[in-house]
């Protein structure tokens, strides 16, 4: 073959390329599927799939085909089939949490919209078209038009109802950054001018932020259109990161490098404002406008992620892209692609010390030889050798055009975040207004209890102080626990507006305190309050009002989110902990449990808890609210949950702390079993049921030598730390978990020596007599409310009449939570739940008629 042979060949691949194109079409499979016709003149159809407002996928198909509607329901079931069946069974599920009881979802947060521009005014029309028709409008419009080159893009704005915000330093993140500092919004959300966005992008946003971790949102992107070849391929190639369902990304699961490589993209984008507060606005030295050129979207989530927040993509929030359309911008697209990725992977590993870089540029490497391969081999669903080499130059130059970037950026003063911004906690819920009630204000009796914590002691008691609640309808208990401390002398020397009692007596544990407290209290409410937990000013009103307003007695507890200035991979375990137990208790159909039973922020009538017997004084100070939330539960006892009433939690984070605390949970378990023998197998020790069951002398040899290993802490903390830094997370992970299980372990032996009556409590456990069952029924979902919030419970999965999968209701020592209950569900039904469905519906399958394709095809529990 001479050279014009091959020239001939590269012109013709070339035009074959440029020939490509897709149509796009639409298609919801909640409704009735459409006989499926392509224009002509699109050799290729890429069909997106709807579900439940949100988009599962697509797929490209041959263009010039007529499918019939069973034909495209066979092609959608085929790729997508156990997608739609498990979203369809996470609705029948979120239909039965709401019918079982009713939520506290956090209001809709206000939220700015901030569109980034330059000298695209055509561009920035149609997207400001997009956000006009949105059905929950945003708070505000904010176009940040980025060193321009004429005014078009003011005079588009003219037109709008959006505020018109000039940054004259170029920059794609000095602009976001400039729009930052210029919202007022809740949430900040960011698409670019490119983008329309789908009308419901902003809905639901309070659902979306409800969990007080997710300091970022982001959803599907997809294309406008593929009418160019350059577009098609782009989006071939891999177009923007989408996952076909919901997902949360968790610092504690994943590595920040592994989710910011996935989380989504710039130009879908959602934030808490008071986020940036605690990581930093965004990095000026990447983005478009910068040699680095992008990577500012990959840098920020990698951030949220680092500091131990977490990340939610939800499909149902979409925005469309208009990809670039000519050869050249595609290729300069994939080379700017390349040089971004390594200038925001050196920043992570420089400034982070992250060496889950290394895996991240291994991974670009067996990519960069895996298209080379197909290229070369000629191997179908290969793409042109061009994107590939550009993407390769475009990380060659990436070290330099980092390099260039950061000197670029110096000399130009930072923006700074507003002073009212940087003072708001990540997280913090916005202040609620408290109504006033018409009946008269009862009188509070605040019980502290405290043990030589003089200097947080003093700011829980000024707090008190400050709060918007009569002082004359208040009196406040300090009750001291064998206190070396100037506990006492403090408390007497401060001005207080209020009463103040300062009981005194010698060691008795934490649930005698609180007893004496309680017992010698003047008022008919008592407010239970630790003394690491310090209340802002609504505090107050927020119990009173709870028990002004109630029907009939009953236990109140409040929101107390840990303080947690302290990074590392523990303190943000703790953190997550505490977040989502309160999140449990806000989501529709909670089923209270003796585990949500908190005693640092509660509220209940003194005769109530005089009549109930108080905290038990036998437990070490970990398990007493929970055998009080047994008791009153069994008495039919109404409880609440008051997210208002916050109180903000100043724990002890360290490791040791919680391997100690772990002790003193596995002893009063046991403790709580023997006095409730119906909790015990809603308790964390029967996870050693089935261990007893198989191996019981392998057990018993291991709990009696478990004493032995207390001398290896030392060394056991070391390692922690060892496999933090070397970013080891599931290692890690794994590390604690036996620790903490050990330390439990060895509380359980405290507590029962004879290792053999241990046996016989945690056998018993693990096989209870009086565990509930409750049917759920997926082809007709109704409420599921258990008869009691102590027992064990089960839940019976049925179709048809026939039960499929028994599922735990709640895990041990957990809450009810109906997230992780679906997933379970999903998880053990899923497969024997579309057996029974295709047995049931087998004689419509086999009718001599054609079935009209979705209608008959699927079961919609909706």
């Amino acid at each position: 073959m001479n050279i014009d042979d091959v020239r001939a060949s590269m012109r013709k691949r070339r035009t074959m390329w440029q020939r490509r194109r897709a149509a796009i079409v639409h298609v919801d499979v909640d409704r009735a599927l459409q006989q499926l016709t392509v224009p002509p003149g699109y050799p290729t159809v890429m069909v997106i799939v709807h579900l439940g407002g949100a988009v599962i996928g697509h797929m490209f198909l041959p263009g010039g085909a007529v499918l019939s509607p069973a034909e495209l329901w066979q092609q959608i079931a085929w790729r997508f089939g156990p997608v739609i069946w498990r979203e369809r069974m996470r609705r029948t599920l979120r239909e039965v949490a709401r019918a079982s009881g009713p939520a506290s979802p956090a209001p809709d947060p206000s939220v700015t919209v901030i569109v980034c521009t330059r000298n695209r005014p055509e561009h920035l029309e149609r997207c400001l078209e997009s956000l006009a028709a949105l059905r929950t409008p945003p708070a505000e419009i904010l176009v940040v038009d980025n060193a321009p080159s004429d005014d078009a893009t003011r005079r588009v704005c003219e037109r709008h109802p959006v505020r018109y915000v000039r940054e004259p330093i170029p920059g794609q993140t000095r602009a976001r950054n400039r729009g930052l500092v210029e919202s007022t919004g809740d949430v900040v959300a960011f698409t670019d001018d490119d983008c329309a966005v789908d009308a419901r992008w902003l809905d639901g946003l309070g659902g979306a932020f409800g969990d007080p971790l997710v300091m970022a949102v982001t959803g599907y992107t997809g294309p406008v259109e593929l009418e160019h070849h350059a577009q098609y391929l782009f989006e071939v190639h891999g177009g923007f990161d989408r996952h076909p369902e919901a997902i949360v990304f968790d610092p504690l699961v994943l590595t920040p490098i592994a989710g910011a490589a996935s989380a989504g993209a710039g130009a879908n984008m959602l934030f808490r404002r008071t986020l940036f507060a605690r990581i930093g606005l965004f990095a000026e030295s990447l983005g478009p406008g910068t040699p680095a050129r992008a990577g500012d979207d990959k840098d920020v989530f990698y951030r949220v992620l680092a500091a131990g927040y977490r990340i939610a993509y939800d499909p149902a929030r979409i925005v469309w892209h208009r990809h670039r359309g000519d050869w050249a911008a595609l290729l300069d697209a994939l080379e700017d692609y390349g040089i971004a990725e390594v200038a925001y992977t050196s920043r992570a590993l420089l400034t982070h010390g992250d060496t889950g870089v290394l895996q991240v540029w291994r991974w670009w490497a067996r990519h960069f030889a895996g298209e080379t391969h197909r290229a070369v081999a000629r191997r179908p669903g290969r793409l042109p050798l061009a994107l590939t080499a550009r993407e390769v130059r475009g990380v060659l130059k990436g070290p330099w055009s980092a390099a260039r970037s950061i000197r670029s950026r110096q000399g130009i003063p930072a923006i700074e975040l507003p002073r009212e911004l940087r003072e708001q906690r990540p997280g913090a819920p916005a202040a609620a207004r408290v109504e006033v009630s018409s009946e008269p204000l009862p009188g509070l009796s605040v019980v502290i209890p405290s043990r030589n914590r003089s200097a947080l002691v003093r700011r829980v008691l000024e707090a008190l102080a400050g709060q918007d609640y009569p002082a004359e309808r208040l009196e406040v208990i300090l009750a001291l626990d064998a206190s070396t401390d100037d506990s006492a002398a403090m408390a007497a020397a401060l001005s207080l507006p209020y009463t103040l009692r300062v009981l005194e007596h010698d060691q008795r544990g934490a649930a005698a305190t609180r007893n004496r407290g309680a017992t010698e209290a003047s008022y008919a409410v008592l407010v239970m309050l630790d003394d690491d937990i310090i209340p802002v000013p609504r505090f107050l009103s927020e119990h009173a009002r709870a028990h002004t307003d109630a029907r009939e007695e009953h236990m109140a507890m409040g929101y107390s989110p840990p303080v947690i200035r302290e990074t590392g991979l523990w303190p943000f375990t703790l953190r997550a902990w505490w977040a989502d137990h309160f999140r449990r208790k806000t989501e529709a159909g909670h089923q209270w449990r003796f585990t949500d039973v908190l005693a640092g922020n509660a509220s209940l009538p003194k005769r109530l808890f005089v009549d109930s017997g108080g905290y038990d004084e036998a437990f070490g100070g970990r398990r007493e609210d929970w055998e009080q939330g047994v008791r009153l539960l069994s008495r039919g006892v109404r409880m609440s949950y008051l997210p208002a009433a916050e109180a903000q939690h100043h724990l002890d984070v360290s490791f040791a702390t919680a391997v100690r605390n772990a002790r003193i949970e596995g002893r009063d378990d046991v403790w709580l079993a023997t006095k409730h023998p119906h909790v015990a197998a809603s308790l964390p020790f029967v996870r050693f049921a089935a261990a007893f069951a198989r191996r019981p002398r392998r057990v018993a040899a291991i709990l009696q030598t478990l004493d032995r290993v207390e001398p290896l802490m030392p060394a056991t903390l070391v390692a922690l730390d060892a496999l933090e830094r070397a970013h080891a997370r599931r290692r890690w992970r794994a590390l604690v978990q036996r620790v903490m299980l050990r330390s439990y372990a060895l509380g359980l032996v405290d507590a029962a020596p004879d290792v053999g009556e241990l046996r016989r409590l945690v056998l018993a456990a693990g096989t209870p007599s009086d565990a509930e069952s409750l049917p759920l029924w997926l082809d007709r979902p109704g409420p599921v409310v258990p008869r009691s919030g102590t027992a064990a419970t089960e839940l019976v999965i049925g179709h048809a009449g026939h039960p499929l999968a028994v599922v735990p209701a709640v895990q041990p020592g957990g809450q009810w939570d109906w997230r992780s209950l679906t997933e379970r569900v999903v998880s053990a039904a899923g497969e024997p739940a579309l057996l029974a469905l295709a047995l049931a519906q087998l004689d419509q399958i086999a009718a001599p008629h054609p079935p009209a394709a979705d209608d008959d095809l699927r079961w919609d529990p909706a």
